[in-house]
């Protein structure tokens, strides 16, 4: 395989030469913040708003920017150049860095630690050999166990998964394929990388509170919107889902890969509905990929 690169800190490197301080809090303490974002041919999909939420999850964890916006689409312009994949994703990680103790308390100053810039351009392509159980997700849809619990600090986006892992590693045993957050108050929030929608009759309904704002999610919204498909953005409680005609889910990754089950509650994958919408869902990804989007428009 060719060679690829990184940016660490503003400087290119081989990607092989990337490496974390055992002094990085964002290794230490699982302080990191990180994006990923879809690059159909060259041109990287929703980049604003990836930069965007980016930036808010950078708030939230208290995190201080220490580049521009104008830097980070650099950085990423040129690996897209040089690596030229068919399909690819971007991933930027900005780790808390070197942290100097401020006294008994895991709180950061804007002086007190040394954050790290590292993005990633790399080869992504659903449904080839390094995927095989995509084709499965789409065709039979996600076996989901429900598990009552939060993500901490749910607005931001970083690289702590630990709860999800522990939970899903529970659950493997089961065939099931992944997590869906039931919050205190008994409704859903999210599954462990993707935010969740349910069809009943004409209608789709998701949730409003409690999960990161995705940006696939985003998009279907506009999308449900553009079809004149009426929408509720709502708390959704589990004990409604028996009374849902169907499911899916929305990252940028897999994008909308309909839902099987939760727990013991069936749908059928061919859903009518959910078809039009992961349509409408590969038309702007084509449109992307024909130089709908690029660097200087995003």
């Amino acid at each position: 395989m060719p060679q690829t690169f990184a940016f660490v800190n503003g400087r290119q490197i081989p990607e092989q030469d990337v490496r974390i301080g055992l002094d990085d809090f964002g290794f230490i303490r699982g302080n990191t913040v990180f994006e990923l974002a879809r690059v159909y041919g060259e041109h990287p999909f929703e980049l604003t708003a990836h930069l965007d939420r980016l930036e808010a999850s950078l708030r939230l964890c208290h995190i201080p920017q220490r580049f521009t916006r104008q830097e980070l689409k650099a950085q990423i312009s040129a690996l897209i150049r040089t690596h030229k994949f068919a399909d690819s994703v971007i991933k930027i990680y900005v780790t808390q860095g070197a942290t100097k103790a401020t006294g008994y308390s895991l709180g950061i100053t804007a002086t007190s630690c040394d954050p790290q810039l590292i993005v990633l351009n790399q080869p992504f392509t659903p449904f080839s050999a390094d995927y095989p159980y995509h084709e499965r997700y789409y065709k039979e849809g996600l076996k989901l166990a429900s598990l009552h619990a939060e993500r901490p600090l749910a607005a931001a986006k970083t690289t702590s998964y630990i709860q999800a892992t522990a939970a899903s590693s529970e659950h493997l045993a089961d065939g099931m394929d992944d997590i869906l957050y039931i919050n205190s108050h008994g409704c859903v929030t999210e599954s462990s990388r993707s935010n969740i929608f349910f069809t009943r009759g004409a209608h789709i309904i998701t949730p409003a509170h409690g999960m990161l704002d995705g940006i696939t999610r985003r998009v279907v919204l506009d999308i449900l919107t553009e079809l004149n498909i009426p929408a509720e953005v709502r708390d959704v409680p589990l004990t409604e889902l028996p009374k849902m005609d169907g499911g899916f889910t929305t990252a940028s990754t897999t994008e909308i890969v309909p839902v099987q089950s939760v727990d013991t509650i069936r749908w059928q994958a061919d859903n009518a509905l959910i078809q039009r919408i992961r349509t409408a869902f590969a038309a702007r990804v084509a449109a992307c990929r024909g130089a709908g989007t690029s660097l200087k428009t995003a």
